[in-house]
């Protein structure tokens, strides 16, 4: 999709006697001269005859108006530009409104030529700096139809323009999702989803506190869009997952998948699945006005994207996340307790006790890992049949690790939900001492 936009080079060629005779017979022909230049194509010789034209009545607007239509000819955008805008100030109504509208023409053909042949290819930094050319072209349309409604040709334009920035935008905004699918390997993809989808339960969320408006419904309108489009990020999302599980650890091409990983692909699609039916069901909720269904909705597709995570993350993320999120969590609840305990309203403590929970399950997944892990017995290499010491020590640690996490993370899985119950109770002072020891337990298990 091209901007078509064309420059409307009019050379107005009429003067007001309202200086000397002599001044203004001479500009007159030279004028006329600069005009028959212009029709002719010869953009140098017209700006040379408006240039003498200005020396004898430099303040006439319409000297200054055919004087930037010559030099916008000759690609001169900047000093056509200013004389445009020294034209607009005309107390001519037509002559203020030509000169609106060409200013809007120099700004899209600029737009038009930092975007170059290839505008979807566009850098981020480049679409900036076209767009903000392009809304300067959207403003002196509109100043030039605030002078003369019924100017069709800024009428035009401004809705070439509207199109042409909603499907560039759209265009970028798909680029932009390839790309990052592209970049991202399946465990960061997955977090990136869990994080895009809890900030679009808390907009959900602020949006519910505030008073309905035309800009609330806007702002939900908007929501639902960006909740429909992370929706559309789960089909990706199975295909790294049936990579991933058809060659654990392996770069592509995969070999065809056993039935062992046919099995773990089938159980986890289930759960990416049911993330995807709660978005869209999130969207829909949305795009009627209707917030705390769509807040349930939303909760629902954070717990499946967990039970994704947890399902498919090694031990050392696991414990990583874990350790992480508890830390956030004593955090928390310590500035909680300094502001007498208040852990805010009823949604807060959800999320907080919710994040809690996950704690509990990560540390569950991470002792499933440390069990299998010390029943996978070693396997030798025969590129290296005798590893180093440093990754001989790396193992033994990883596998100390393994031994602290079998002994000390069903104290951690306890903890845990016991101060996820008492985080819904809006009960910080009893959690407090649970999350810490939890904390701990978790610094621990990690290989030292």
């Amino acid at each position: 999709m091209r901007i078509c936009l064309l420059i409307a080079i009019i050379c107005l060629g009429t003067l007001v006697d309202s200086t000397g005779w002599a001044a203004a017979r001479s500009a007159r022909r030279q004028v006329r001269a600069g005009v028959q230049k212009q029709q002719a194509g010869d953009f140098d010789g017209a700006a040379e005859a408006f240039a003498k034209a200005a020396e004898q009545l430099a303040d006439d607007p319409r000297i200054a108006y055919d004087q930037a239509c010559a030099l916008a000819g000759q690609g001169k955008t900047a000093a056509a530009s200013d004389l445009f805008q020294k034209a607009a100030l005309a107390r001519d109504p037509a002559l203020a409104a030509a000169s609106h509208y060409n200013l809007g023409c120099l700004a899209a053909q600029e737009a038009k030529a930092k975007f170059g042949d290839k505008p979807d290819a566009a850098t981020p930094e480049v679409r900036e700096q076209g767009l903000q050319l392009l809304q300067t072209a959207v403003m002196h349309y509109r100043d030039c139809l605030r002078v003369d409604p019924d100017y069709q040709a800024a009428r035009k334009n401004l809705e070439v323009l509207r199109l042409w920035i909603k499907h560039m935008q759209d265009v970028w905004q798909r680029r932009d999702r390839e790309k990052r699918r592209d970049e991202m390997d399946l465990l960061t993809f997955l977090e990136w989803m869990q994080s895009e989808q809890r900030k679009l339960e808390l907009e959900t969320q602020t949006l519910a506190k505030l008073p309905p408006s035309p800009p609330q419904r806007q702002a939900i309108s908007q929501l639902s869009r960006g909740q429909r489009s992370l929706a559309e990020e789960t089909d990706p999302l199975q295909r790294k997952l049936k990579a991933a599980l058809a060659a654990p650890g392996q770069a592509s091409p995969a070999p065809q998948p056993t039935a062992a990983s046919q099995a773990a692909f089938d159980a986890v699609t289930k759960l990416v699945l049911r993330a995807k039916r709660a978005m869209f069901a999130a969207a829909d909720d949305l795009a009627v006005q209707a917030l705390p269904p769509a807040q349930q909705s939303q909760a629902s597709a954070i717990e499946a994207l967990n039970d994704v995570y947890r399902t498919v993350a090694p031990y050392e993320h696991l414990l990583q996340k874990a350790t992480s999120v508890e830390q956030q969590l004593v955090d928390t609840t310590a500035a909680a307790i300094a502001d007498e305990g208040n852990t805010g309203e009823n949604a807060d403590r959800k999320l907080l006790s919710r994040d809690q929970q996950f704690v509990g399950g990560w540390a569950e997944a991470f002792i499933a890992r440390a069990r299998a892990g010390l029943a996978q017995p070693a396997v030798a290499t025969t590129s290296q049949p005798t590893p180093d010491q440093a990754a001989v020590e790396r193992q033994a640690a990883r596998e100390e690790s393994f031994q602290r996490a079998i002994e000390l993370g069903p104290q951690v899985v306890e903890l845990a939900r016991d101060a996820a119950k008492d985080l819904t109770d809006g009960n910080c002072q009893a959690a407090k001492p649970k999350q810490d020891k939890a904390l701990q337990l978790l610094k621990e298990i990690a290989p030292q």
